[in-house]
């Protein structure tokens, strides 16, 4: 949604002199191209992204790759595992900011409580959270103009801010998605094709380390273990929030009911994993289902799913590396696309089943566990995403590109 116009003469105004308060000691403090601060979503969460890109270059002595978080959690966790993490604020970590020659985000709310000021003149490389087909960034905002006036308004006041920056590199996932997406969300130097670090969750049986189950919700991982050990298909559930904050899984009584029935019958289970902006309850039976702590790190779960059920989320582009069956579950699909423009063709892009009832849903998820009839389309739409890029070959190629010229 827009923020007033006195909001963000605020924040452009706060930005503007923290940028002049700390001029003279940019100019002054060297860099070291080798360092590179990852700041992980609201203040620092370890997870997403940023969570794959610092696990996977620790294994590169050559770089200090440090975390910056807020938390607590993160900062025991990655100590006693012995790896470099910061608190911000604290003076440790914003002299590194100072000092650091890149940093590496995966969403735009980095740039609040004076980061982005203190990294200014550091390569700045932005990784994203998903691909999918709702508009986001500069594209997101054109299309949802007043005017011409009010856009470019906007863009000056969220450049000042720090909101928008140009970023030295966006990853982008495929060819398609560069021309089609990055290149309109983002103000970019360069974007550099590569697939996401975060996909290589399901490539081996075991995570490479101990920290990519940092996060996880561990009972939803015992469950589903358990249920696996039984015997059952699991399934998982993953839908957005709603803008204007409609329940994003209405179910009536009998629909509870008689999902629970099936999912007995059937011998199917339910993980649903909310988005953290949905307030939404799930009252279903726990031995059916179980619900995910809303800032829980579902991806080294889904390794285990049989299935995926989601809407309008972009998890399901990362669930094709595993060529699983995925539905899609839209029961308010018209009033979504009135509130949410999307940029792609939604038949075009969602290589799956639609239901927009249970009963639908349920009728599908037997047919799909059966035959999974959408398989050539997954392969086609994971080939139109990613190209041929490897997962496991996503943080190398972001330190190569962030290398010092004449370094291999």
């Amino acid at each position: 949604m827009t923020r007033p116009i006195a909001t963000l003469v605020a924040q452009a105004v706060r930005g503007t002199l923290a940028w002049l308060a700390l001029l003279v000691p940019r100019l002054v403090v060297p860099r070291n191209r080798r360092w590179v601060a990852v700041l992980g979503r609201a203040d620092g969460h370890f997870s997403d992204n940023c969570k794959y890109f610092y696990i996977d270059a620790q294994a590169d002595a050559s770089w200090r790759v440090v975390f910056i978080t807020s938390h607590d959690a993160v900062i025991d966790a990655l100590q006693a595992a012995s790896q470099p993490v910061l608190r911000y604020p604290g003076w440790r970590a914003a002299w590194f900011l100072l000092r650091c020659g890149g940093a590496v985000v995966d969403t735009t709310e980095w740039s609040r409580r004076w980061r982005r000021e203190l990294l200014t003149g550091s390569r700045l490389v932005q990784l994203w959270h998903g691909v999918g087909f709702k508009r986001i960034e500069m594209d997101r905002w054109w299309h949802e103009r007043s005017s011409d006036t009010a856009y470019w308004l906007r863009i000056w006041l969220y450049r000042l801010s720090g909101r928008l920056v140009r970023y030295d590199l966006v990853l982008a996932t495929s060819r398609y998605y560069a021309d089609q997406l990055f290149s309109k969300a983002f103000l970019s130097k360069r974007l550099l094709l590569a697939n996401y670090p975060r996909n290589r969750f399901g490539l081996t049986e075991s995570p490479a380390s101990p920290l990519a189950l940092h996060g996880v919700d561990p009972v939803a991982l015992r469950q589903t273990l358990d249920w696996k050990a039984e015997g059952c298909r699991v399934v998982y559930v993953t839908p957005t929030f709603r803008d204007d904050g409609r329940h994003c899984l209405p179910m009536t009584s009998d629909e509870r009911r008689a999902l629970e029935a099936f999912c007995q019958e059937c011998q199917i289970r339910l993980v649903f994993k909310l988005h953290p902006n949905d307030t939404s309850e799930i009252a279903l039976s726990d031995q059916i289902a179980v619900v995910c702590a809303a800032r829980s790190d579902v991806y080294p779960l889904l390794r285990h799913a049989d299935a995926l059920v989601t809407d309008y989320s972009s998890i399901y582009m990362d669930y094709l590396v595993l060529d699983r069956p995925i539905l899609f579950y839209v029961p308010d699909i018209a009033a979504y696309v009135a509130h949410r423009e999307l940029q792609f063709d939604f038949d075009a892009m969602t290589p799956g089943a639609r239901a927009t009832t249970w009963s639908e849903l349920m009728e599908s998820l037997v047919l799909e566990l059966a035959c999974d009839s959408h398989s050539d389309a997954r392969r086609r739409l994971r080939t139109k995403a990613f190209d041929e890029n490897e997962p496991s070959d996503a943080t190398r190629r972001i330190l190569r590109a962030l290398a010092p010229k004449g370094a291999s």
